[in-house]
């Protein structure tokens, strides 16, 4: 298993700098079932952040990275269970993937309450404001 960091990622999606983004290609083509690329936590919350902030990717193309990000079999999510389930309520929430994903990690780790200043976050039944 390799570990790859999100800019890697950016380029391979954005395909802003051709140097970079070839070896992305490369990189990520050399990834198979025996030698996984691992995306933690941090990247993938990361990813969808930049797309999101800097690039002004709409919500619709989000959920597409998403979806293939976690479906991917060469690929090794960390807590991939619970970013499809933040994936499915960023869908339809008013919040931040980011703001789904820390919840559902928090709720595997025997949280059951997440509290936050985040007024949009705090619409999710996983966070409540102080």
């Amino acid at each position: 298993m390799i570990g790859i960091d999100t800019n890697i990622f950016i380029r391979y999606i954005v395909r802003d700098d051709d140097k970079q983004a070839s070896e992305a290609d490369k990189l990520l083509k050399s990834c198979s079932n025996d030698c996984k690329a691992l995306i933690n936590q941090i990247v993938l919350v990361e990813i969808i952040w930049v797309l999101k902030r800097l690039y002004k990717y709409p919500k619709i193309d989000l959920l597409k990275i998403l979806e293939l990000l976690l479906c991917n079999e060469e690929i090794e999510v960390l807590n991939k269970e619970e970013a499809k389930t933040a994936m499915l309520q960023f869908e339809t929430g008013n919040a931040d993937f980011s703001d789904y994903y820390l919840s559902e990690i928090n709720k595997s780790n025997g949280v059951s309450l997440t509290f936050t200043f985040d007024k949009k976050a705090a619409k999710s039944k996983n966070f409540c404001l102080p």
